[in-house]
């Protein structure tokens, strides 16, 4: 591992509940729970109008995928619902440099989608009507203007490219959105885990966190990840399962482009210290653990539509009978581990038994 890293030697947690220097407010008018890039934000804008916030994070802020995304700022091939949302989230991320004094490693380089042959090529042009219909500056690019644009352009075909697409640091950014945040008034508190919400008269009245009550009017649940986990805890089912994607970041190199680009088998960002963040382009692990049998139904529709972009493992005790006659007579098991988070904080082990039959000659398993 090289380059910029999420954190610096020698960091000291800024925003750390302490019981004298760093107390928790006694009411807020919104308690976020999660201090990603996403809670950060909203305490940002939430601040700025006026509105009492407090976020609270059980680790550090910006401290999990919000500080090791690819820190792509990307209007290209987004869906037509979501594509104005990304176009205004555009015009905010130009904007918040000035605002917050900092240098959130910003940049519009723009995005490139390569493709291998003239069929990906076609394929990757048909979003330009979505991009037409938006007033993007989309355009199909190949020969010497990919080349001008991606040193390695030449090993492709073409290109769809959005020169206004933007990229940032996640090292750098979360954090900086919270200290603006803290500077327009709200209250930020990393190593403060929020155990529970309050009710009353059917609705929310405060968190319950490691370090005490905070009353609230309304409650932001940006946990990210632990989403599923924590709204479980209250009886509220979110249809979500994790997935893994491997990133890694470069030393300072050559120049090769000046904002991102993906194919199938590679993405590549340039990043502000003269590194690359790379990623495979198109593969995720899910590890099997015990809500992908009660979620699992909800994705098989996105699975089967592209099935070489996640892969199924298995974590945790997961114990495989196979059924050689389908009727329950001499079978065979194995037993690996699963586990699976009960709790923020806390895991249990959970057997699970997945009854299959075996391959034959003309079935594959």
């Amino acid at each position: 591992m090289s380059g910029e890293p999420q954190i610096h030697p020698g960091d000291t947690d800024e925003f750390a509940w302490h019981s004298t220097e760093n107390w928790l407010p006694s009411v807020v008018d919104v308690a976020i729970i999660g201090g990603g890039i996403i809670g950060c934000s909203t305490a940002y804008f939430l601040a700025r109008s006026g509105v009492s916030v407090a976020v609270f994070e059980k680790g550090r802020i910006g401290g999990e995928q919000s500080g090791r995304n690819w820190g792509w700022v990307r209007q290209q091939c987004r869906s037509p619902v979501e594509l104005p949302l990304m176009m205004q989230s555009l015009r905010l991320w130009k904007e918040l440099p000035a605002q917050l004094g900092e240098d959130l490693g910003f940049r519009q380089g723009g995005t490139l989608y390569l493709a291998e042959n003239e069929t990906e090529l076609a394929g990757l042009a048909e979003w330009l009507a979505v991009a037409r219909e938006h007033g993007l500056d989309t355009a199909i690019i190949a020969g010497r203007e990919l080349k001008a644009a991606f040193a390695a352009g030449d090993r492709w075909t073409g290109a769809l490219y959005t020169a206004s697409d933007g990229r940032a640091e996640p090292s750098r950014a979360t954090r900086a959105i919270a200290r603006g945040a803290k500077a327009a008034g709200a209250f930020i508190a990393s190593r403060t885990a929020v155990r529970g919400i309050e009710s009353a008269d059917g609705r929310v009245a405060g968190v319950v966190t490691e370090h005490g009550r905070v009353a609230a009017r309304a409650v932001v649940c940006a946990a990210g990840a632990w989403t599923r986990l924590f709204c479980g805890s209250l009886g509220i089912r979110v249809p979500q399962l994790p997935v893994l994607n491997s990133v890694a970041r470069t030393a300072p190199a050559p120049e090769l482009l000046v904002g991102q680009a993906w194919s199938p088998a590679i993405a590549i960002r340039r990043r502000a210290d003269g590194g690359y963040t790379v990623a495979h382009g198109h593969t995720s692990i899910h590890s099997i653990v015990p809500a992908s049998f009660r979620e699992g139904l909800k994705y098989l529709p996105a699975f089967r539509s592209s099935r070489e972009s996640t892969r199924i493992g298995t974590r945790g005790r997961i114990r495989i009978v196979l059924d050689r006659d389908g009727q329950g007579r001499d079978s065979r098991t194995d037993t690996r581990t699963l586990r699976e988070p009960r709790g923020i904080g806390n895991t249990t082990e959970t057997p699970v038994v997945v009854k299959v039959r075996p391959a034959s000659p003309s079935r594959p398993f």
